[in-house]
């Protein structure tokens, strides 16, 4: 799940760096299944080169039939770098529909405002 906790935009700078926009992160997880709960067993966030930050669960956390609940990753936290990534792990006890995980990135300041989604995608567990 990608995170953008700054994006790059603009010139280069006289280092040959761009300009970078902080932004906040909604990690938004969505049971898209009408009939059963599934349980959100991990929300691992890692930064640009693949370290683990910290994990935003301290317990699993059940969303009901199409119930939904979202985390935060403040406009203000820059650990995690442009390549921040988040990686949910969910299980239910029955076959259901996969869940819809993605971010909102933002940032909504005076005059100034972007906003923008990324969408998550399966990935295969380490064996």
């Amino acid at each position: 799940m990608p995170v953008y906790s700054h994006i790059s935009h603009g010139n280069l700078d006289g280092r040959s760096k761009p300009s970078e926009l902080l932004l906040s992160s909604m990690l938004s997880l969505r049971n898209a299944d009408p009939s059963h709960p599934i349980t959100i067993r991990a929300a691992r966030y890692y930064d640009t080169d693949g370290k683990m930050l910290r994990d935003y669960l301290t317990k699993p956390l059940t969303l009901a039939p199409m119930g939904s609940s979202e985390l935060f990753v403040e406009h203000r936290d820059k650990s995690g770098g442009s390549g921040a990534n988040f990686v949910v792990e969910w299980t239910s006890d029955r076959p259901v529909n996969p869940p819809v995980i993605e971010t909102v990135n933002a940032y909504f300041f005076g005059t100034q405002s972007v906003a923008f989604t990324s969408p998550g995608r399966p990935i295969s567990p380490n064996p």
